[in-house]
């Protein structure tokens, strides 16, 4: 058996990176491959530290604080960790251009034999990000051996134009499993009995780390919109972060305390999503947020901003809008009225249908990927299929994802599992992929 370190700069809690390393693990063959986990700072999740234990691995924490000397502290725990437990394999995630390089540069020095960077979200492009890029191409060509991203959006951010260009990373598609996310009308009349939620209320919901990247402060103008045009409307807010004491004044200030709910880190995120009638995700910027692909698996329509991997539109009950930019950086500041009526819209729509009709959306045509999944003892929905055609023009993809048409337009992906340097497969047997709808062939397709 093969053991892998996985490494965060960030404290480890309920983020898309955690998600997608936990649907992984908790899929993959661990008679042949375990992981570890790594972060310089803390594991504020007590279950997911509990749930890795309980599969066969470990969690090691410096608990250092967070917004202390980040990158300092990342690196003196990293070269520290490294020097006295060696690992053939040590997997980096991180938002963070620094924590990549800085890290396949420790691991290197550490004599690892395979380092592995992993992209997982875009940014802002501004001048820092320019120089940032620029000083971090020597070390992205020299030290890592293996380059993943979520999407190609999310490696043409981070990794060098030479690797783009020489097709030297490989797309790993953010996944749920849908037998966890999926439409319960039984449980979501028990959730809103707990949560204090009328029945027929208009929910709206977000989750996510409150983080300048998530962008609650507009999400705050756009509940506040709606709640004008109709009192009843509630906002459920999942998660922690730097930035909630800021957004809890905003609240109190719009006197919008009785409609907004902050339910702080929750592990029943698909109980929740049970509850919501409308998903809003209004990122600055994302890699391709695994939220989006858990909302749209429960049947939830999506509304999101064009950030990153959420500008394509896959689904019909995907809506998305055009933030408002200042010296080419989204402001929060300012309401486009086009989101308001868009959630309005929707939520009249919501409001006359019955629980029934949220289900994921029949093929419109031959030429386009289905939202039904094919029936499986362990589904996994990919966040992210890319064609086959354009998908090897674009990176590399491994030998078992194949396309098999149908009639009626109905196409099925199935993935093989890719091969880890032990032999053994990620994400393992058993995992089986979905389908979604997408555009012809040549162009990418992606759920938000």
């Amino acid at each position: 058996m093969i053991r892998v370190l996985e490494v965060f700069r960030e404290p480890m809690a309920n983020g898309g990176q955690e998600s997608f390393l936990m649907n992984m693990y908790r899929n993959m063959d661990r008679t042949k491959v375990q992981l570890d986990f790594l972060t310089p700072f803390t594991c504020d999740n007590p279950d997911l530290k509990a749930e890795i234990e309980s599969m066969g691995g470990q969690v090691f924490t410096y608990d250092h604080p967070f917004g202390e000397n980040n990158n300092k502290v990342f690196r003196e725990s990293v070269q520290d960790f490294l020097s006295s437990h060696p690992y053939p394999i040590v997997h980096f995630h991180s938002g963070s251009t620094y924590a990549l390089m800085e890290g396949a540069k420790l691991a290197a020095e550490a004599k690892v034999p395979v380092r592995v960077v992993h992209s997982h979200c875009g940014g802002f492009k501004n001048l820092k990000y320019h120089v940032i890029k620029m000083l971090s191409i020597p070390w992205l060509l020299k030290y890592p051996t293996d380059y993943l991203a979520c999407s190609d959006l999310a490696a043409e951010w981070k990794f060098p134009k030479s690797v783009i260009q020489d097709h030297r990373y490989t797309v790993i598609h953010n996944a749920v499993d849908t037998d966890r996310f999926r439409l319960d009308p039984a449980l979501r009349e028990k959730i809103r009995t707990v949560l204090g939620v009328d029945a027929n209320a208009p929910v709206l919901g977000h989750v996510g780390r409150f983080s300048l990247q998530k962008n609650h402060a507009f999400l705050i103008d756009i509940f506040a919109a709606v709640h004008q045009k109709n009192p009843d409307a509630i906002l459920l807010l999942a998660g922690a972060g730097e930035l909630e004491p800021e957004i809890r004044d905003k609240v109190k200030t719009l006197d919008l305390e009785n409609a907004v709910k902050f339910l702080g880190l929750r592990k029943d995120i698909p109980a929740l999503m049970n509850a919501m009638d409308v998903f809003v995700l209004p990122s600055f910027f994302e890699g391709l947020p695994v939220v989006g692909v858990e909302a749209q698996a429960t049947g939830l329509p999506v509304i999101t901003s064009t950030a990153g991997s959420c500008r394509s539109r896959t689904w019909p009950s995907t809506f998305r809008w055009n933030p408002p930019r200042i010296h080419g950086r989204m402001r929060s500041c300012t309401l486009p009225m086009k989101a308001v009526y868009i959630v309005a819209i929707r939520l009249r729509r919501l409001q006359k249908q019955d629980m029934k009709s949220r289900q994921r959306p029949e093929p419109l045509n031959s030429s386009i990927w289905t939202g039904r999944l094919k029936p499986a003892s362990n589904r996994i929905m990919p966040g992210r299929i890319s064609r086959y055609r354009h998908s090897m023009k674009r990176g590399q993809r491994h030998e078992g994802h194949k396309l098999h048409h149908h009639a009626q337009g109905l196409h099925a992906a199935k993935c093989a599992g890719l091969q880890t340097a032990a032999g053994g497969q990620w994400p393992g047997p058993g995992m089986a992929a979905g389908q979604h709808r997408g555009r012809d062939f040549g162009e990418e397709s992606q759920l938000v």
